[in-house]
């Protein structure tokens, strides 16, 4: 059933879901950042999702608490984009095998030599934080 479900993200609900949670973001988000560039964040992320995740929608990380690989399922994106220094974090609920909520907070920047970023080609991810919302509250304190 998860199967079918990726299926049905990668073909149709992907774009939807894009444009939707780009225009939630929108409305209580920063001003500063342009629709555009958050429309191209949310489906950098999303392709990326897609594509590191396999058939069964399972993305497999390493567990830096137990040193075993886990895989995760993403069951919400969410629609707050974090600008920080020249990235923006974006935040994914994922749940493990068991059910267990895992956070998931994902570093996208625009690639070099690109000065205005408006697709999702633009930008690149840089850096994933799983299950370790502390240290992404650290950070953004650092930056402040």
């Amino acid at each position: 059933m998860t199967g079918s479900i990726l299926s049905l993200f990668r073909t149709w609900c992907y774009p939807v879901l894009v444009i939707a949670l780009s225009f939630s973001a929108w409305a209580g988000e920063k001003k500063d950042i342009d629709f555009g560039v958050k429309i191209a964040l949310q489906s950098k992320l999303a392709q990326f999702l897609v594509h590191a995740s396999a058939e069964d929608g399972g993305f497999v990380v390493l567990d830096r608490k137990t040193a075993k690989l886990r895989t995760l399922y993403a069951t919400a994106l969410h629609p707050q984009i974090i600008p920080v220094g020249d990235g923006f974090y974006l935040c994914v609920d994922m749940r493990d095998k068991t059910g267990q909520m895992v956070d998931a907070d994902f570093l996208l920047r625009a690639k070099s030599g690109i000065d205005n970023p408006m697709t999702a080609d633009d930008f690149i991810l840089v850096d994933v934080i799983i299950d370790n919302r502390t240290l992404l509250r650290r950070h953004l304190a650092s930056q402040q």
